[in-house]
């Protein structure tokens, strides 16, 4: 019989020290033996041996010892040596055929409008995947009464960094909260504006013609006017940059471009007095820092887009004697260490609001 086996251990059933050998020989002939020996004077009871994990046809375990348990009196054979092994386990280790990780539910605040919600997303992973296995992954908008997994609507996605070419890597849940109303006679909802093509009255006439244009503009049905079917609020910082640096001593050999847990740190310290906040405005093309000493910086905005983008664009730096970063909405999409000029990036642009934040270490004037 063939065992795949990557253990062996029990306990000692002796009074006196006890040595232990264990010989597990593979089922593959042209493999060695894979022997291991211990004694019970260091660790009394217990004993526990790994091997490679493998077929093998035969294990053989021998106890041996130089001390008696006891000495008998009025008998020939006066030294009684006994041995013995409990909970003995032969076996490897194993893993579940399949096995499920649901994360808790992402929410976003809605203090600021009630009816903010995640359109779309995009995850990454950093993984293991043994040979012959593999990791799939799924995203849903939250069930908040589901009882079990199949009660959510699963997506498969792609991780951004994963380099197969497998299923999106930016899924749109189509989740916004829209106030839908209907428009129809039969609904007690929105009563239709009829139309009307003859009367007198420019007020009553549906279509009518928009002031200084030649289009016709249809009237559909008049609104609550107490009803609120929008919550309008301020979109602050689109379109810009902030900038956050930070002077260092020359030839440091700081790495903090990478370290975005630890920039948050020093943005959180506003009244940190060597922070300065800058805003720089209408850069598109290039950003102009005006700071020549050494130093450390953070590049925040945001910009708007009306539909997905997916865009290749390349970064240059002015020079290759600092460490440069970006992320596009919390990914890591460029890295141009010291030594880097350019990179050809991809961009993935998602509709509604994108975050870009870049990085720099500058240890030289």
């Amino acid at each position: 019989s063939l065992f795949n086996v990557s253990k062996i251990e029990g306990s000692l059933i002796t009074t006196s020290p006890c040595a232990i050998q264990v010989s597990a020989l593979p089922s593959d002939t042209t493999l060695p033996t894979e022997v291991r020996s211990k004694n019970s004077r260091n660790d009394y009871n217990n004993f526990s041996f790994a091997i490679p994990s493998g077929n093998y046809s035969k294990i053989v375990i021998v106890l041996y010892k130089t001390e008696p348990d006891a000495i008998l009196s009025n008998t020939s054979n006066s030294y009684s040596y006994n041995f013995g092994i409990r909970e003995l386990i032969i076996g490897s280790d194993y893993h579940d055929i399949q096995s499920t990780l649901v994360s808790k539910p992402i929410k976003i605040p809605t203090i600021d409008n009630k009816n903010l919600s995640i359109n779309s997303l995009a995850i990454d992973a950093q993984d293991q995947v043994s040979p012959g296995t593999g990791i799939s992954y799924y995203v849903a908008a939250d069930v908040p009464n589901a009882v079990t997994i199949d009660d959510f609507n699963w997506q498969s996605i792609s991780p951004w960094s994963s380099s197969e070419s497998g299923f999106k890597k930016n899924v749109n849940l189509s989740n916004n909260n829209f106030n839908i109303k209907y428009i129809s006679s039969e609904v007690n909802d929105l009563t239709p504006i009829p139309l009307n093509t003859s009367s007198s009255n420019l007020n009553e006439l549906n279509p009518a013609i928009l002031p200084y244009t030649n289009k016709s503009v249809y009237r559909l049905c008049a609104v609550n006017p107490n009803v609120n079917y929008i919550d309008p609020y301020i979109l602050s910082n689109l379109n810009c940059f902030k900038f956050y640096n930070k002077p260092i001593a020359s030839n440091t050999n700081v790495n903090l471009y990478k370290s975005l847990d630890s920039w948050r740190e020093e943005i959180a310290s506003i009244n940190n007095p060597s922070l300065d906040k800058n805003i720089l405005f209408n850069q598109i093309g290039s950003i102009d820092i005006p700071i020549q000493d050494p130093s450390i910086g953070l590049l925040e905005g945001k910009i708007m887009s009306e539909k997905d983008h997916l865009v290749t664009h390349t970064i240059t730096k002015s020079s290759s004697d600092f460490n440069l970063a970006v992320y596009l909405n919390g990914v890591n999409i460029a890295d141009l260490p010291t030594g880097t000029s350019s990179k050809s990036i991809e961009w993935n642009i998602v509709q509604g609001i994108n975050n870009i934040i870049i990085t720099y270490d500058k240890n030289s004037s």
